[in-house]
């Protein structure tokens, strides 16, 4: 997507802002997410296999723990999206979801990202990356 930058340092950062700047109000981070580059170009194996948004969450997580220890109050982290949906610029063409859709049938299969992040809510710290 353009315009789209991946910058996992500013969840820290920002989650520190409004932490001073409002007096620590409870915050929750309603969508945060990575979508699939070009899909018209990737297999079905190469999008069920999203090792990148894996380390995307990961690393925004990572950041977001660091401002929860220094004091913020982070109530909730939200994943955009839960499977792929339509993106109103973008139709079709990206996947932002946990879980793969195929176009024809309806069928949601989960990807490696819903395998991660199930085992990173469940404390399975094997599959959690730091």
């Amino acid at each position: 997507m353009g315009g789209s930058y991946v910058v996992p340092r500013g969840m820290q950062e920002i989650a520190n802002h409004i932490k001073i700047q409002y007096s620590n109000k409870p915050m929750f981070i309603t969508e945060n997410g990575y979508s699939s580059p070009d899909v018209r170009e990737q297999r079905v194996i190469e999008l069920m296999n999203d090792v990148k948004r894996v380390e995307f969450h990961a690393r925004y997580l990572a950041h977001l723990a660091k401002s929860i220890r220094e004091g913020a109050d982070v109530r909730g982290y939200f994943i955009w999206s839960l499977m792929d949906c339509y993106q109103w610029n973008l139709g079709y063409n990206v996947r932002f979801g946990l879980y793969y859709v195929d176009r024809q049938t309806l069928t949601r299969i989960p990807k490696l990202s819903a395998r991660w992040y199930k085992n990173f809510l469940t404390n399975n710290s094997k599959h959690v990356y730091k």
